[in-house]
């Protein structure tokens, strides 16, 4: 059996001369096969360009059907679930005699004005107001008579702001052996 390595310069020369006038890859092909099959001691199996284009898309196709649900299955977002974080009910409590009224402003109601009003318990200077807040760290302060901003006065974390006026934190945890936030 003869293969093509076997053949002469001139030979192969004289065989593909005539591929360069055929206009069409499909009859290229086609040509150069009828040219092969006449050669003796060569086998050549004819597959028609349209089954091989078929394969392909075929084999695209059944590749992208597995492995794109299986590109969202190992992601993160869809393998690692997570609690969701824990909430907790804050109380916050500022006191002051004169005061006519008191907002409580914080990262967690992005400074707004008038989203968190406190309430003056009955008969006192305290003034009271709850928010559900999940874990995590945050800056507060109290908006007294719509003038001053003023830190927690019983906070134990204080921070400048940056605008002249001091921002309490709170920092809210849980911990294993208390449950709670800490």
């Amino acid at each position: 059996m003869k293969r093509i390595s076997d053949y002469e310069d001139h030979e192969l020369r004289r065989a593909f001369s005539s591929l360069s006038r055929l206009k069409s890859s499909e009859r290229a092909v086609g040509e150069l096969s009828r040219r092969l099959e006449k050669e003796p001691g060569i086998k050549f199996r004819k597959v028609p360009f349209n089954r091989i284009r078929r394969e392909v898309l075929v084999a695209v196709f059944t590749t992208l059907l597995i492995a794109v649900p299986l590109t969202f299955f190992f992601t993160n977002k869809y393998t690692k679930l997570e609690p969701p974080p824990k909430s907790y009910i804050v109380r916050f409590v500022y006191e002051n005699e004169e005061a006519k009224s008191v907002v409580l402003l914080g990262d967690f109601n992005n400074w707004q004005k008038d989203e968190i009003v406190m309430q003056r318990v009955e008969g006192s200077d305290v003034w009271v107001a709850e928010v559900r807040l999940t874990e995590g760290l945050y800056k507060y302060g109290f908006l007294v008579d719509e003038i001053n901003i003023v830190s927690d006065p019983f906070s134990r974390f204080n921070v400048k702001d940056g605008f002249g006026n001091e921002s309490s934190f709170i920092v809210l945890t849980s911990t294993e052996e208390e449950g709670g936030p800490s």
